[in-house]
């Protein structure tokens, strides 16, 4: 056999060898993330039970003359925080796993989550050059836009504080929960695109 044919008969075999070895990992890199979907869906769920489970036992500690309801809550809410979305579909099956689609943005789940619109949005006459000074002097931030469960109520309830972890705790499953959605379709499209390859191939 002629040296030129070896080498091409060679480089066929180590790229199908490739490509078996890419579908082989996008294979695997689906039932792992299925598996992780599955995990963190009861985790979730088990999360989700004990936050209205202490929810409810904070609204009954408070009484009815305290509801703890959005529906009371007199400020304009807003976001904790965003979340900043990337395209993982070039990303290659090896680093696939480690990839995040969905990822929360850097900075701004430390900022205000409510804005007072009742009395603080209402000025004195003659407080105009005040209030120019105070926001030359930086916007100080009220108890209620650090600490949101005192949006609700002024003495909260420990289990209100409780439910409160809870919530966020199952926003960062949900989280999780949507990375590896992506992950899986990510490694399902790649695996269709090889198949479809090797057939026109043949």
């Amino acid at each position: 056999r002629a040296p030129s044919e070896s080498s091409s008969t060679a480089g066929v075999m180590m790229s199908e060898k490739m490509d078996i070895e890419s579908e082989n990992r996008a294979v695997l890199v689906m039932i792992n993330q299925a598996d992780q979907f599955y995990r963190e869906q009861q985790r979730l769920a088990k999360t989700m039970r004990k936050g209205f489970l202490d929810l409810a036992k904070a609204r009954s500690s408070v009484g009815p003359s305290c509801p703890i309801s959005a529906l009371d809550c007199r400020e304009e809410l807003q976001a904790q925080f965003t979340l900043a979305e990337d395209d993982v579909s070039s990303v290659s099956v090896t680093s696939l796993e480690s990839s995040d689609a969905w990822r929360k943005n850097v900075g701004i789940g430390d900022g205000p989550v409510a804005t007072t619109t009742t009395n603080d949005s209402l000025r004195r006459r003659g407080a105009e050059s005040q209030d120019s000074m105070t926001a030359e002097a930086g916007h100080e931030e009220s108890p209620a836009e650090t600490d949101t469960v005192l949006l609700f109520t002024t003495l909260p309830p420990p289990t209100l504080r409780k439910a409160k972890r809870e919530f966020l705790n199952a926003l960062a499953s949900a989280i999780k929960l949507a990375n590896s959605i992506q992950r899986i379709q990510v490694a399902e499209a790649k695996l269709k695109a090889s198949t479809k390859a090797e057939r026109f191939a043949v």
